[in-house]
């Protein structure tokens, strides 16, 4: 099998990626876009150069699998969140995510995101009545919302600190100072001199990166040793949450309770703790955005979802529990739908070590290569001539999906799979069941535009009007 290098029907087909406009977060998002259909239309790989960097483009399902599995290095990108973040999984260096990943998944079995649920059911309960000053008067920016409430079921089932007190200081200064954060890589990625540690160490930037991550670090400090001093007098009452009646441990409580051969040095659990935060609590929320907004544009859908839940839960106020959440196929089908067409993640790169062979191409060792899920599940050959439109009927009858599994790859593939899925899809459920009980939903979904600022993140048009629900 060929190389890329030295195939002349792949240089025919390369392209010069447009650093520019790809820097550039108003456009990144239609530049990736358009790479993504031209990568399809020839072949499914393409060859580009973005700066000083060798970039593969790919948008086959296999190969991405295999690319997943073969390539567990992340690319340099990564890098700037390292004094941050150290080696959390979410970014780390291969010896030391295989170590973590072995000890983490244990903190993501189904018996363990069950007790949560009285979390979730906590929290979902004050977003409605967050909401209520907002019914009937028009459209708004649900943001900041959804946002709060996603931090506080990340603090508590993560961090395992309440919403009361002191940790409501903790939690609002965590989050200003993670936003701000988010902010600040946004804009050293999109400076293309700014990625030089030289340059970027005599910037303003770096101070302000520095006095940022104080913050966080400062927050996640304290936090993990006041529950290590828990811990130390087995005070079981200050090491666990009570939601519900139920007593659950969070996933800070596990990391420090790890007996002595696999234990953690504080510097490790404070990385995988503020990693998990990232990961759960962005991504949810901005999920849960274009959830609403595109339920409110296709009112059979909303109906749909909203007499599923009602006659799962009744007409009773009473809270939802782990089966109510497992009999929610149709909503779980929103989710998975509004992940195929706005997947948080819809580029996702590593970088190739070794050669690796793909179905028609060998990938250079040494390059970067970026796997285009978002591209991946609109094809219309894989999703059929209705790719591009919003449709949860299609994961209801699996002879309307690809037959390639892999074809869905919105929270990743192989090996570096998210370790948080299942949690992910529990907490949402339960989220947009209390939402659709309460409220009507209307928006827009012809408005919405996105951007490519870390994530992928809606840039306009994702406001939308809620009314008080009549159940009957």
């Amino acid at each position: 099998m060929t190389s890329f290098d030295a195939n002349a029907q792949l240089q025919r087909t390369s392209v010069k990626l447009n650093a520019p406009l790809l820097y550039r977060t108003t456009y990144s998002w239609r530049v990736i876009q358009k790479f993504g259909k031209e990568c399809i239309a020839k072949g499914d790989v393409l060859y580009g150069v973005l700066g000083p960097f060798k970039i593969y483009v790919i948008t086959d399902p296999d190969d991405i699998y295999t690319v997943s599995n073969a390539c567990l290095k992340k690319i340099w990108a990564y890098d700037l969140s390292k004094p941050w973040l150290g080696e959390a999984l979410i970014r780390a260096d291969v010896p030391i995510w295989k170590k973590h990943r072995k000890i983490i998944n244990r903190a993501f079995v189904q018996d363990v995101i069950d007790q949560f649920i009285g979390v979730f059911n906590k929290e979902s309960k004050l977003l409605v009545k967050d909401l209520i000053a907002k019914a009937g008067r028009g459209p708004f920016n649900p943001v900041d919302y959804l946002g709060n409430r996603a931090m506080e079921i990340t603090f508590q089932t993560v961090m395992g600190i309440s919403d009361s007190g002191d940790d409501v200081i903790h939690n609002h200064e965590y989050s200003r100072a993670l936003q701000s954060l988010f902010n600040l890589y946004a804009q050293r990625f999109q400076s293309l001199w700014m990625h030089s540690p030289f340059l970027y160490n005599f910037s303003s930037l770096k101070k302000k990166e520095q006095d940022l991550i104080s913050i966080l670090h400062r927050t996640s400090d304290k936090i993990i040793q006041k529950k290590k001093a828990a811990y130390e007098k087995r005070l079981d009452n200050s090491d666990t949450i009570n939601t519900s009646g139920k007593t659950f441990k969070a996933f800070l409580d596990l990391l420090i309770e790890l007996p002595p051969e696999e234990a953690y040095t504080d510097k490790e659990i404070r990385e995988e703790v503020d990693g998990m935060v990232v990961a759960a609590a962005d991504t949810s929320a901005t999920t849960l955005r274009s959830i609403l907004v595109l339920i409110g544009s296709y009112p059979e859908v909303q109906n749909r979802a909203f007499e599923e839940v009602k006659e799962i839960l009744g007409s009773t106020d009473r809270e939802i529990e782990k089966h109510d959440l497992h009999k929610m196929v149709y909503l779980e089908a929103i989710i998975k739908e509004t992940l195929r067409m706005y997947p948080t993640g819809p580029v996702q790169p590593r970088y190739a070590t070794e050669d690796v062979q793909l179905k028609n191409y060998v990938l250079p060792a040494g390059t970067n290569c970026f796997m285009l899920v978002a591209a991946m599940q609109r094809n219309p050959d894989l999703w059929g001539p209705d790719a591009n439109v919003f449709r949860p009927e299609r994961w209801l009858d699996p002879s309307t999906l690809p037959e390639n599994s892999n074809a869905f790859a919105a929270f990743s593939l192989g090996k570096r799979v998210c370790v948080g899925k299942a949690y992910t899809l529990l907490s949402m459920k339960t989220t947009l069941s209390y939402l659709l009980l309460n409220y009507h939903f209307t928006g827009d979904d012809t408005k919405l535009t996105h951007k490519l600022d870390i994530m992928l993140k809606p840039a306009s048009g994702y406001e939308i009007t809620i009314t008080k629900r009549n159940r009957d």
